[in-house]
C-alpha cells in the first residue's frame, strides 16, 4: 500500500497536486489485461453476473511462508547505515511489514491489493467496514516472533451500488496456506473467481443462463471451459439412469427432501485472456508509457485512486482497535 498512515498517503496526494508529476501507485491489478477484461466485459458490458450481491477475497499463507526473515550469512548491514535510514535493527529492516514504524501488517502488505479490487470493480467506495483480528500466532511465545500488527484479519465491507447493497468479505491469514489467494464476485446470474495466479480463472453461470452468445466473435466475454480429466469410471458421463427401487417413492416426505437439496451444478466458463508475462509487467509498462508521453490521465492507478484504497484498508485496522463497525463519510476519501 502507498503508506501505513492516512496522513502519509494524503501528503503524497498533495505532493502530486502541487508538482503535477506523473505519480503511479503499484496496485498492479489495475493494468492486468485479465482483470480489465473481467471488469469491462463480464462484470460490466453484458453484465453476465447480473446483480452482484457479494464479493470475497483472501490471501492465505502458511506459517512457513510467513515466518520472519533472517539475514543471509555474512550479509548483515552495519548498524550505523541501518540507523541512518531509520531502521532499529537488521531484523526490523528485513521484517518491516510487521512493525508500526515501517509498515501496515498483513492487511496492508497483502490485503491492500485485493481490497483495492472491490473499489476498482464496483467503481465506488465502501460505506462501512467491520473487522476482527489479532496477534493470534506471532505473539512472542514459545520462541515465535512478536508482531505489532494482527497476523490474522477478517473484514466485511458494505457498498451501495446502483443495483442495491453489496457486501465484500476479505480475510488475510498467516497461519494456513489453504486455497492461496484470489478474488470472487457473486451475482444472481453467475459468479467469477480471478487471481494473478492462473489457477483461478473461472466464471460460473447460474442455471437457465446460457452464455453461448457471449463466447463467440473476435473478443468473446467468456469461453467454454474444457472438461476436467476424469480418471475414474464413476466420473464419466452417462446417458442412462440407475433404476430406482420401489421404495424410492417417499410420498409427502419427497417434497420436503426436494426443498432442502443444494442448488444445481453451475455451468463453468473461463476468462479468455492469458497473461504471458509477470503480473507486474503491464503496470510498469503503463507508468513508463505515461512518463514518456507525459499523459498522466492514462495512468491506471493515479495517486488519488490509491489514496481511496489506502483509506479503505487502514480503516479496517481502526475497526479492529475499536472493536466496532465504522461508517465511512464522503470526506474520508478526500485528500
Amino acid at each position: 500500500m502507498m503508506s501505513n498512515t492516512i496522513e502519509g498517503a494524503r501528503d503524497m496526494v498533495k505532493a502530486q497536486q502541487e508538482t503535477g508529476g506523473i505519480f503511479q501507485i503499484g496496485h498492479q491489478r489495475h493494468s492486468n489485461p485479465r482483470y480489465i477484461h473481467f471488469r469491462d466485459n463480464i462484470y460490466q458490458g453484458p453484465h453476465l453476473l447480473g446483480r452482484v450481491t457479494h464479493a470475497y477475497g483472501q490471501w492465505n499463507r502458511g506459517v512457513s511462508a510467513s515466518k520472519p526473515l533472517t539475514p543471509p550469512k555474512n550479509q548483515e548491514i552495519p548498524t550505523d547505515i541501518l540507523a541512518k535510514y531509520g531502521y532499529d535493527s537488521m531484523e526490523a529492516f528485513l521484517n518491516w511489514r510487521w512493525y508500526k514504524k515501517y509498515g501496515g501488517g498483513a492487511i496492508s502488505d497483502l490485503g491492500a491489493h485485493q481490497i483495492d479490487m472491490f473499489n476498482w470493480v464496483f467503481q465506488t467506495k465502501p460505506t462501512s467496514v467491520y473487522a476482527a483480528g489479532g496477534i493470534d500466532y506471532y505473539d512472542g511465545k514459545e520462541g515465535r516472533a512478536m508482531f505489532e500488527y494482527p497476523d490474522n484479519v477478517m473484514t466485511i465491507y458494505e457498498y451501495q451500488l446502483p443495483t442495491g447493497t453489496a457486501r465484500a468479505y476479505y480475510q488475510v491469514l498467516t497461519t494456513t496456506g489453504s486455497q492461496g489467494y484470489y478474488e470472487k464476485f457473486m451475482g444472481i446470474n453467475g459468479s467469477a473467481i480471478i487471481s494473478e495466479s492462473p489457477t483461478y480463472n473461472q466464471v460460473y453461470a447460474e442455471p437457465d443462463n446460457d452464455w453461448t452468445q457471449y463466447s463467440t466473435g473476435p473478443n468473446p466475454a467468456v469461453v467454454q471451459a474444457g472438461d476436467d480429466v476424469k480418471n475414474k469410471f464413476w466420473e464419466q458421463s452417462r446417458n442412462w439412469d440407475k433404476p430406482k427401487p420401489p421404495s424410492y417413492d417417499l410420498g409427502p416426505l419427497a417434497k420436503a427432501l426436494a426443498d432442502v437439496r443444494e442448488s444445481k451444478p453451475l455451468a463453468r466458463w473461463e476468462i479468455p485472456v492469458v497473461l504471458g508475462r509477470y503480473p507486474h509487467s503491464p503496470h510498469i509498462q503503463n507508468f513508463i508509457e505515461c512518463t514518456r508521453a507525459k499523459t498522466p490521465d492514462k495512468l491506471t492507478c493515479p495517486v488519488q485512486m490509491a489514496f481511496e484504497s489506502c483509506v479503505t484498508v487502514l480503516t479496517a485496522l481502526k475497526s479492529i482497535e475499536q472493536g466496532a463497525k465504522i461508517n465511512f463519510k464522503p470526506e474520508d476519501f478526500v485528500a
